[in-house]
């Protein structure tokens, strides 16, 4: 028998299914000694996905050990994994309460999304046994889970007075850093993560390391750090987007480059960093930075900061034409009529639709210009510099209502404008 365990783990590591499901069965006794592979064997099985054999296993095992709540832990999860919670309720109920049934009640019923069940059953356990540390964890654990992460540092830091800086092979300094972290201490923060090795940190929480470098000026180490997540995973995002905003920030523009390409050669599909690579391309002249912007807004035409930065470098550059044919600006005009696209979404701005209008404007499109000037006069009558050009526009086409209605609106906001004071077009306002 002592034998029959070890042989169902060396077979499910090979990969023998079939027979592990067929000798499941002959396992009818367990000795106390064969706990610990009891459990190793159980944990391969629920991997494997072999749940139902898992849970046969269990129930032999807790009914020679009922006071083996480890079992009963894993058996419980067994049916969390399987969708049947009343089921692993049921289990639970078989018991009297104590410190560890009720900690495999408050996992349970976390796992169900009823964290305030989950709070009541880690309470009752501190009553049982309140200097007990696995409690106190298990508390910190759930602030954690629920994003109360004050109250959660409290808890674990009884638990670091203590001398216990691991736990269920948790870093208790690591849950520290990162609660600190999210309520913006970085300061103490960055105490806490230089308590922990690099090499034992996730990627999540290296990235967030580097932002608490960013955040206290220590540039050098937290791009040290970024750079060597993505020596092993080139394509992460959140890395490559954080580097990339370090070196612009540093205004080492060639590096920030460098690192936006090195993250599209992986990710062709991030708009994000295509707009912000395309952005400082277009700051040094550079033409490579329109084909950029167009990638972007083929993935995503609705991108509102990549519409915006395409537009003002059309009209900047004065290709006004190529502006409206490649937003399809006349089609914004129906019966005469501008139709704004945008319904509730904002999907183009009002200050890109005013620059359609100046283009078309320019290019003496009044079928164009004037309908869409007519429909912002509605929604940027208190922007001064959209007044006097949506003035000047209505002087060029002799619409004088229009001027005096837009003056008066002007008046409003400064009596002292000098559309006002000089007062051109012989109006009393």
């Amino acid at each position: 028998m002592e034998n029959k365990i070890d042989t169902l783990i060396d077979k499910l590591f090979l990969g023998e299914i079939d027979y592990v499901k067929t000798q499941i069965e002959t396992i009818d006794t367990i000795n106390e000694e064969e706990l610990d592979q009891l459990v190793v064997l159980c944990d391969q099985l629920i991997n494997a996905g072999l749940i139902l054999e898992a849970q046969v296993i269990l129930n032999k095992a807790i009914e020679l050990f009922p006071n083996e709540l480890d079992l009963t832990a894993m058996l419980v999860d067994t049916h969390i994994v399987d969708g049947k919670f009343d089921e692993a309720i049921h289990i639970l109920n078989d018991y009297e309460p104590s410190p560890e049934s009720l900690l495999i009640e408050a996992d349970l019923y976390q796992q169900m999304n009823m964290p305030e069940v989950s709070f009541d059953k880690v309470e009752k356990a501190m009553e049982l046994a309140p200097k007990e540390p696995v409690i106190h964890f298990a508390k910190a654990e759930l602030l954690y889970s629920e994003g109360l992460f004050n109250e959660a540092n409290r808890y674990y830091e009884q638990l670091i007075n203590i001398n216990m800086d691991y736990i269920n092979d948790v870093n208790v300094n690591e849950r520290i850093a990162d609660c600190e972290y999210m309520v913006g201490d970085f300061e103490s923060s960055f105490k806490y993560f230089n308590k922990i090795d690099n090499d034992d940190l996730d990627q999540s929480l290296l990235i967030k390391k580097a932002v608490v470098f960013n955040k206290l000026e220590l540039k050098e180490e937290a791009i040290q750090i970024l750079e060597s997540i993505l020596n092993d995973y080139p394509e992460q995002t959140q890395a490559s987007e954080l580097l990339f905003d370090i070196y612009e920030n540093e205004h080492d523009d060639q590096e920030a480059i460098k690192v936006g390409y090195e993250h599209i050669k992986y990710n062709d599909y991030n708009v994000e960093m295509k707009y912000k690579v395309s952005r400082l391309l277009l700051n040094q002249k550079n033409s490579e930075g329109i084909k950029l912007l167009k990638d972007a807004l083929a993935i995503e035409p609705d991108y509102l900061k990549a519409q915006e930065l395409l537009v003002e470098y059309l009209y900047d550059h004065e290709e006004y034409e190529e502006l409206l044919s490649y937003f399809n600006v006349s089609n914004l005009i129906q019966n005469g009529q501008f139709i704004d696209t945008n319904d509730d979404n904002q999907l183009i701005s009002n200050e890109v639709y005013w620059i359609f209008a100046k283009a078309a404007q320019l290019l003496e499109k009044d079928q164009i210009a004037q309908p869409i000037f007519e429909y912002l006069i509605s929604v940027l009558n208190d922007n001064e510099s959209f007044l006097e050009d949506y003035i000047d526009y209505m002087r060029e086409i002799a619409q004088t209502d229009n001027v005096q209605k837009a003056k008066n609106m002007l008046s409003k906001l400064n009596p002292n404008h000098p559309f006002i004071v000089n007062d051109e077009d012989d109006f009393n306002v």
